[in-house]
């Protein structure tokens, strides 16, 4: 049994448009000594790219002295971009 379920908690997840958003977000989180979830949806992408999300994110992770889960829809937007700059660089070829 996972041990969410044993302590019986939920992990927030939190949505973050930038840097202040992912800082306060773990802020929260380290003030309540809870694990969360960072999570950025697409329409953020147009306050900044998916790598320097990824990248803020990540670099505030490494420093909090809690838990900091990357979010899926990270993941796969991030998956979808790549994908996505796959099928531009093969319909030029």
């Amino acid at each position: 049994m996972h041990p969410r379920m044993k302590k019986h908690y939920a992990v927030g997840s939190f949505n973050c448009y930038s840097y202040e958003t992912f800082r306060g977000c773990i802020a929260a989180g380290e003030e309540m000594g809870h694990p969360l979830s960072r999570d950025l949806g697409a329409a953020y992408l147009a306050n900044m790219s998916l790598e320097t999300a990824h990248a803020i994110a990540a670099s505030l992770a490494r420093e909090a002295d809690v838990p900091c889960l990357a979010s899926h829809s990270i993941t796969a937007a991030r998956s979808m971009s790549s994908a996505a700059r796959s099928r531009r660089g093969l319909a030029r070829s």
